[in-house]
């Protein structure tokens, strides 16, 4: 490979249900998410970037040439945000990249990584997000082929193997 061909990376940063409870979750959540958006793709190195956030995740996504630099960027970025909680959410902090990346945003759309397994809302949430940050002009192609080819499993996974059936959302089933 010649030395001047870029590689680009996925990264995913995110703070879940998992990870943390309901206030450092309110705590962390951007108020201002094209604001974030436009934070986030100031950083150094990053090309790209996209933000889900729902009641039970917040996650980053990032293309950049360097995974790990790009990874400690956006994790400062958010606890600096959040001073009263830094420690706890940098404690809370999960990352992933390339592959690792891809396969935790295929089990978010297909629902394994609900709170009610297969719940249909979050595919919903995920188009949400990526029209968010086109509009915000903070997606590119590799994260709209990433977040298109999602979208198609997850409502594959829902039509060929019915986990969605009899899923329903946290706040129907406490109803």
């Amino acid at each position: 490979m010649h030395s001047s061909v870029k590689t680009d990376h996925v990264v995913n940063v995110r703070i879940t249900y998992r990870t943390a409870r309901v206030p450092l979750m309110e705590a962390v959540a951007f108020k201002d998410k094209e604001e974030a958006l436009a934070e986030i793709r100031s950083l150094e190195k990053v090309e790209e970037c996209l933000i889900l956030q729902t009641c039970n995740r917040i996650e980053i996504y990032v293309v950049t040439e360097e995974a790990e630099k790009a990874v400690n960027l956006v994790k400062d970025y958010w606890v600096k945000r959040v001073m009263a909680h830094a420690e706890e959410a940098s404690n809370a902090i999960e990352t992933s990249i390339e592959n690792d990346a891809f396969n935790h945003l295929l089990r978010v759309t297909s629902g394994l990584e609900s709170m009610v397994i297969g719940e249909d809302q979050v595919l919903s949430q995920v188009w949400n997000a990526y029209l968010e940050a086109e509009n915000a002009k903070t997606v590119g192609p590799i994260l709209k082929h990433l977040f298109n080819r999602a979208m198609t499993v997850g409502r594959r996974v829902r039509n060929e193997t019915g986990i969605n059936k009899g899923a329903v959302s946290i706040g129907s089933a406490a109803g």
